[in-house]
Parts: structure tokens; C-alpha cells; sequence
């Protein structure tokens, strides 16, 4: 299987910016499954189409043993144990997926040591032979300042780079908009409750 790693890969960079689609397979959109199952359908017999099921093909791989085609699987629902999503693993601890939702949207580059996605990390699986590193395009990820002094993360791939957005700041920003509208509708119930008590209190009889 050498070189099925590096195609792999090729293509999946080649597709960065690939609209979200539920239940894509096709380079006009997919789903985090529908592009693993895009990129390795054709070089791995019977691969399957969910996230679960490819979970169970190939062997068990540690994450500190992760290289360059292997698949990464997380859990981003409610449970931290129920798989629901896998990304590609390209080298120095990144991944390719398609995400519905983020910082950005549809075929991203993630860096897996942020901390949203180190803590929905479940398993990886090795499904094709592992390939030697020369064999492999080069993949690196470094920290940079930009002009507006703002550190970010830039991975390249060959000669191609990708600047990356911040996960920790997104789901941040999600926490707190969630929390101001628990807390919006928590002040309306309040002040239902309150309006229902004057109610109460001007039409009790006697």
C-alpha cells in the first residue's frame, strides 16, 4: 500500500474548504464520515460510511503512535464515550475533518492538541499499511505572530500553508453567548412568575 498514504493526504488538503454537507460524499459536500469514507472507500475493501462503523475497521492505534493516514475518532455530543466523529491524522498532531460547526465550517485543518477536541479524543484506527516517512509529503506546524500581534497556528503541507483558526476562543465565545441567553431567559421566567403572582394576588377571592 505505499504511497496510498501520501495520495491520501494530497487529496484531502486539496479539498480544505469544502462546504459542510449532512451526508456528503462528494467534493460539493460532505459530512466528517462521507470525506473519510470519500478518501478511502476506493483504496480499502468494503470501508464503511459511518463514523461508528469505521471505528471498527483496521486495528486499534495509540494516539502516541498516530502516523500520517490514520484515523482519529472523538466524541462531540453529550457522551464523552459515544463516537460521532473522525478526522484524518496528516502529521504533527493535526487532523483534516469536515465540521458543521466552528471557527470555520466544512473541510478544516484542527490542531488536536487544542483543548476542545484533546477532551472529546476517544480511539484511532490504522487501516492501511504504515508508510514510510519519506514516502509522505511534509507536513509541519509552527506558532506566528501576525501583523496585528495575534498568535496563530500555521500548518503547511508541502508547499502549501494553512492558517488555522482558534478552537478555545470559538467554544468560548459559545459558552458565554449560551450562558447570556440561560440567563435572559431565566430574568423572563422570573418575571412571568412575578406578573402571575400579582395576578393571583388581585384576583384571589375575599
Amino acid at each position: 500500500m505505499a504511497g496510498q498514504a501520501d495520495e491520501i493526504i494530497r487529496s484531502a488538503s486539496n479539498l480544505v474548504g469544502t462546504p459542510y454537507r449532512w451526508g456528503g460524499i462528494s467534493p460539493s459536500g460532505f459530512d466528517c464520515s462521507g470525506l473519510l469514507y470519500y478518501l478511502y472507500h476506493r483504496v480499502v475493501a468494503s470501508f464503511p460510511r459511518t463514523s461508528a462503523d469505521q471505528s471498527r475497521t483496521g486495528s486499534f492505534v495509540a494516539q502516541a503512535d498516530l502516523v500520517p493516514g490514520d484515523l482519529v475518532f472523538y466524541a462531540t455530543g453529550s457522551s464523552r464515550t459515544t463516537i460521532t466523529h473522525v478526522a484524518l491524522y496528516i502529521g504533527s498532531n493535526t487532523v483534516i475533518q469536515a465540521v458543521s460547526e466552528g471557527p470555520q465550517t466544512g473541510v478544516v485543518i484542527t490542531d488536536m492538541d487544542e483543548r476542545y477536541w484533546r477532551n472529546r479524543y476517544v480511539t484511532s484506527r490504522r487501516v492501511l499499511a504504515k508508510t514510510d516517512s519519506s514516502e509522505l509529503p511534509v507536513v509541519a506546524k509552527e506558532k506566528v505572530i501576525d501583523n496585528k500581534g495575534n498568535e496563530k497556528t500555521v500548518v503547511s503541507i508541502g508547499t502549501r500553508r494553512f492558517t488555522l483558526m482558534s478552537w478555545e476562543e470559538w467554544f468560548a465565545a459559545e459558552q458565554e453567548a449560551f450562558e447570556a441567553k440561560q440567563d435572559r431567559e431565566s430574568r423572563v421566567l422570573d418575571e412571568d412568575m412575578s406578573d402571575f403572582e400579582k395576578w393571583k394576588q388581585q384576583n384571589s377571592p375575599g
